[in-house]
Order: structure tokens, then C-alpha cells, then sequence
């Protein structure tokens, strides 16, 4: 990447004082009767040469960094996958990461892009072993939060939990999604005051996280922490423009809070955007 051009200035020489054409006279009282010689001009450079710093990187003469990328016929096919899988292309995308891998077979992110579009296929064990091949190219928290959502859809939350701490250890704890991740496997295995813990974690990173508000009012509904509760499903109506389940959650907070009226309001809320269920 290129770096940004410095825009201070070479500092100018000090100043100095001027020798007067008349010194100080000498021991022989000897006058200097003229100034001094101007030192002559440092010769004007040319530019620098580039200066090669790896194979791929150049430090250019205006200080700049310069980059040379090879995009490969692999990166091409893996680019036409992702888009096809945004699309929702499935068969298009597996297409695309079965010829990206062709070119390149131990490149860990072909094959963790393979077991989602495997996944979004339905064909959940083939993409449990693209998910598992990723991890022993690069144990990364992504590829194991990717195999733990595999193994929660299977059923197998102790292997699950298992996947989830391994990419909470690999990210050092920082990404609000395997907080969340974790959280809801708490909350499947009835550990609600660890689910709401993880949730709470997930919430301090990123409140925006996409239905946390939602989940976490669940797991405090089953702990009785009503009026949390209430606050988690009034978040996640803001944010999700009132969905259907969190009225409905919110008006079985309000019906145990004693807020019948209020109640009432959610219900019909819950009917009105969802009437068949």
C-alpha cells in the first residue's frame, strides 16, 4: 500500500552571525581586511533510484510504496464464486470454487466459501468437511465459528460449544459474532446465565449485531429478569421495525411484569405483522 508523502520540509541550516570585515586583531594586531569566502553550493541531487524491498515491492523514488499483485485464474474463479453466493447463485458458486480450486487446492478460504455455498445447498456433511479441510490449512476463529454453525444445525452442540470456544481463543475474545455464537448455544443447552453472559460480551462490542437484542431478551426471560428483558425486546423492535416475535416475546414479559394494557399493544402488534402464526 502506498505510504503517504511526508509534506515537511528539509530543515534549513541554522543561521549563523556574520564575521565583520574588521576581526578582532591578532596577537601581531593584524587587521582582516576581507569577508570571508562563501562556501561553495552542495551539488543539486537527482532523483533517487526506486529501491526494491521483496519481490512484490518497490520503494519508489518519491518515497511512495508500489505493489505489484498477481491475480491468478484461481482469484478470478473464487471473486465469481463470492458474488454468485451474494446473489444467491448457489450452484453458480459451487461451480466457481470447485474451479478455484482446482488452481489452488490448499487455500483455506476456497474451501471455507465452499462448505457455506455446500451448506446454503443443503448438502450439510460435504460442507462440514470443506468447513473442517479450511481449519487444517488455517485454524482461523471464522473457519471454526463457520463449523460450529454446521454442527448446531446438525445437532451436535457439545462439538458445537467446542468449535465456538476455539474461535472465541483464536480471536482473543474480540469479535461480538462468536460472543453471540457462543450465546446461543448456551441458551440451547438451557445455560441461560452463561447465554446471557456471552450475549452481554457480544452487546459491549457491537450493540448492532444483528438479532442480539432478540436473543438476549430470551435468555433473560427465562431467567425471570423481566424488565431486562422488556429493554432487550424494545431494542431489537427498534432495530428490526417491530418484528413479529419480539412483540409477541415482549407481550409475555409485559403479561408476568402485570403491564396488561401495554401487553395488549404487543399482541396485536404480533398478529398484525404475522396473522398466521
Amino acid at each position: 500500500m502506498a505510504t503517504q508523502r511526508s509534506s515537511k520540509k528539509t530543515p534549513a541550516a541554522p543561521a549563523t552571525k556574520e564575521r565583520s570585515a574588521t576581526a578582532t586583531p591578532d596577537s601581531h594586531n593584524q587587521v582582516v581586511d576581507h569577508a570571508p569566502k562563501a562556501a561553495p553550493k552542495a551539488a543539486r541531487k537527482g532523483p533517487a533510484a526506486p529501491v526494491p524491498l521483496g519481490p512484490d515491492v518497490t520503494l519508489e523514488a518519491d518515497g511512495a510504496l508500489s505493489v505489484r499483485m498477481t491475480v491468478t485464474a484461481s482469484d478470478v474463479s473464487f471473486l465469481a464464486g463470492n458474488a454468485a453466493l451474494t446473489a444467491g447463485d448457489i450452484e453458480g458458486a459451487l461451480r466457481a470454487y470447485e474451479a478455484a480450486l482446482a488452481g489452488a487446492p490448499d487455500d483455506a478460504a476456497i474451501h471455507n466459501n465452499l462448505g457455506q455455498a455446500l451448506a446454503r445447498a443443503g448438502r450439510v456433511d460435504e460442507a462440514l468437511a470443506a468447513c473442517s479441510r479450511a481449519i487444517e490449512l488455517a485454524p482461523e476463529a471464522r473457519f471454526f465459528a463457520n463449523r460450529a454453525e454446521l454442527h448446531r444445525e446438525l445437532g451436535d452442540l457439545e462439538q458445537a460449544l467446542a468449535d465456538a470456544e476455539e474461535a472465541l481463543d483464536s480471536d482473543g475474545g474480540d469479535t461480538a459474532a462468536n460472543h453471540l455464537l457462543r450465546g446461543l448455544l448456551c441458551y440451547d443447552i438451557e445455560e441461560y446465565d452463561e447465554s446471557v453472559a456471552e450475549l452481554e460480551a457480544a452487546r459491549e462490542l457491537d450493540a448492532e449485531l444483528l438479532d442480539l437484542h432478540f436473543h438476549l431478551g430470551k435468555a433473560l426471560l427465562r431467567l425471570e429478569r423481566l424488565e431486562e428483558a422488556d429493554q432487550a425486546f424494545t431494542a431489537d423492535i427498534r432495530s428490526d421495525d417491530g418484528a413479529a416475535m419480539s412483540y409477541f416475546n415482549r407481550f409475555v414479559t409485559r403479561q408476568r411484569l402485570g403491564k396488561k394494557a401495554a401487553a395488549r399493544k404487543d399482541l396485536d402488534a404480533a398478529i398484525e405483522r404475522d396473522p398466521e402464526n
